[in-house]
């Protein structure tokens, strides 16, 4: 994965069928990684068990 100068080996898992992609907070933290917050964006996700959880798009 590189961004800037940034460069470094990561493990993920990528599911091809998947119409948007999630990194923690974590995950962009411990890696230095450049996040932008719409404010205005909160998406809603269906779970696994069907539950309707809510978010808002960081890019």
């Amino acid at each position: 994965m590189v961004q800037g100068g940034n460069n470094f080996g990561t493990k993920f898992l990528l599911d091809c069928g998947a119409t948007t992609i999630y990194v923690s907070r974590g995950f962009v933290k411990k890696n230095k990684l450049k996040a932008h917050v719409y404010a205005d964006r909160t998406i809603k996700v269906i779970l696994g068990d069907n539950k309707i959880g809510e978010s808002i798009l960081e890019l």
